[in-house]
């Protein structure tokens, strides 16, 4: 018999465009992204690219996130015998964790988010097939692959539940948003939901929590919502986008946020001066005219210098 044979990668093609949350900063020249059933570091300046492989059982990558010191990558793949996340070192490209909740029948996670501090981790199911664990939200110490509470989010109606996250100065706060949800939760002695809620309930489509400790959320009919840091509603921006160009996803920067959406354009709000427009909306960009690209995921580099964007073509 001659050795035995294995494939390395060298190189991946494509982009994989319906993994939530898909291009992320690693470096200001190392971008992260979904291709195939693998995570791709895409190292420009050396034209190089690192691969974190897929599960061997996965079925393909579901959501992604990267923690705030840019140090680990966690990648969820869908599996019949249940959703997995696995947790990437960045720095040495090895495996670090991987997280499986063995009560659930869930194939995938639909939403993976780290805590500011990067010691927890949630994620988010979708249905599941026994409907036992339709929507749950996981809170987990991934580092001892231990999940500390767990609660069921959507509302009787089994509304689809799109992202979570955790409040970035509060790590025992986290937030669902989805079709009619927005909730947020605090973790003691399991999970209480917390008596707060915006003025209307309508399909909330992506949010972010702001450098200036507010949140903002995207509304399907345009409209962008502002609550402070403990979940109470404040207003409607003003200078919202309104139908049919609603937010698809958001990302905070210093000065204020970026919204992406399904009309292929990009919007850049800065803080304003005008104390009742509270943003202005500063730029518009067009990403690949006449194609009818969806703006489908955002990242911006450390210096705040480059943009990157994924669509949905």
């Amino acid at each position: 018999h001659g050795p035995a044979l294995s494939l390395v990668h060298r190189h991946v093609f494509g982009l994989k465009p319906d993994v939530k949350n898909n291009v992320h900063y690693a470096e200001e020249t190392q971008i992260i992204y979904p291709a195939g059933t693998n995570a791709v570091l895409w190292q420009a300046d050396q034209k190089q690219q690192k691969i974190f492989q897929g599960h061997e059982d996965g079925q393909g990558l579901t959501c992604m996130a990267v923690n705030s010191t840019k140090r680990y990558l966690a990648v969820a793949e869908k599996c019949y015998e249940g959703a997995i996340c696995t947790i990437f070192d960045l720095v040495t490209a090895k495996k670090r964790k991987t997280l499986s909740w063995p009560e659930s029948d869930a194939p995938e996670f639909l939403c993976v988010a780290f805590s500011a501090d990067s010691k927890y981790l949630i994620t988010q199911t979708g249905r599941s097939p026994s409907a036992k664990h339709d929507w749950s939200l996981l809170y987990w110490v991934w580092d001892k692959q231990r999940v500390m509470a767990s609660i069921k989010v959507s509302n009787p109606q089994n509304s689809l539940i799109r992202e979570c996250s955790f409040n970035p100065t509060d790590s025992s706060i986290v937030c669902v948003i989805g079709d009619g949800i927005l909730k947020f939760m605090q973790l003691k002695d399991g999970f209480k939901t917390l008596p707060v809620a915006p003025a209307k309930l309508q399909s909330f489509m992506c949010h972010t929590w702001l450098h200036d400790d507010k949140m903002l959320v995207g509304a399907d009919n345009g409209d962008l919502l502002l609550f402070d840091n403990a979940g109470e509603f404040q207003t409607v921006l003003p200078t919202s986008p309104g139908e049919p160009r609603a937010a698809t996803c958001v990302i905070p920067f210093s000065k204020g946020f970026i919204i992406g959406g399904d009309d292929g354009r990009i919007r850049i709000y800065e803080k304003s001066d005008e104390p009742k427009e509270i943003y202005r909306q500063s730029k518009v960009l067009q990403v690949e005219p006449n194609s009818g690209a969806a703006v489908r995921s955002l990242a911006l580099s450390p210096s705040e210098e480059l943009l990157g964007v994924s669509t949905s073509t």
